[in-house]
């Protein structure tokens, strides 16, 4: 699949990598928020429906969703997860974290409540099973960011680390028009590798990119 202007993120690691970092993704707000934020994942912008593949999950995934967070704190106090940090097949009902992603039935809440100029960072996984359904479809998401506020609405930005790196990340804007993809290990800033998925069991995907959608 072609796309433009692609960015790898280097800090994307895989689950069973013994070196993990904390700042793949970074979200932030302008004003202070009134509770802590929650990651969650649904079909598309209705935020009605979580019956993709990518989030129905299959047998190989346990029913659970493909995609799996973790929140690693804030920009200036990070905790990385340690190694293993996910399981292909596990999820646990309601807020936890880590945590698969699925709507309201499973999601990661933020350790804290962000302040005016706050952030959240987080870590993210893509599990492919090996009945895993063959394309496209099924397999596009949307990530959300549920929050609240008093007053006037904040600004919500968000940022990939294309840095190998938590210590000195190198933050990049994920605007509207992007979108982020979990590839196979070929990919390029103009073109995505397919994940191609294994034979039996299950694997992660190889690399994780933000590109124009």
């Amino acid at each position: 699949m072609a796309y433009g202007n692609g960015v790898q993120v280097l800090s994307y690691h895989l689950p069973t990598e013994s070196t993990q970092r904390g700042k793949s993704l970074k979200i932030t707000n302008s004003t202070a928020l009134s509770t802590a934020p929650k990651l969650e994942a649904w079909d598309d912008n209705s935020h009605s429906t979580t019956a993709k593949e990518i989030l129905a999950g299959t047998t190989g995934t346990g029913n659970t969703s493909f995609i799996k967070a973790y929140n690693s704190g804030t920009e200036a106090s990070n905790t990385p997860p340690s190694q293993n940090w996910c399981a292909n097949n596990t999820a646990t009902a309601g807020s936890a974290n880590p945590n698969a992603l699925k709507g309201t039935t499973n999601y990661v809440t933020a350790n804290s409540t962000p302040g005016a100029s706050g952030d959240t960072t987080w870590a993210l996984a893509c599990c492919i099973p090996s009945d895993a359904s063959a394309g496209e479809t099924g397999h596009t998401g949307v990530l959300t960011y549920e929050y609240t506020y008093t007053g006037s609405a904040p600004t919500i930005q968000w940022y990939v680390n294309t840095a190998d790196s938590d210590s000195t990340p190198n933050w990049v804007e994920v605007l509207s028009s992007d979108a982020i993809y979990f590839t196979g290990p070929d990919s390029t800033g103009s073109v995505q590798d397919p994940v191609t998925a294994p034979a039996s069991g299950y694997k992660w995907s190889e690399e994780m990119w933000a590109a124009d959608n």
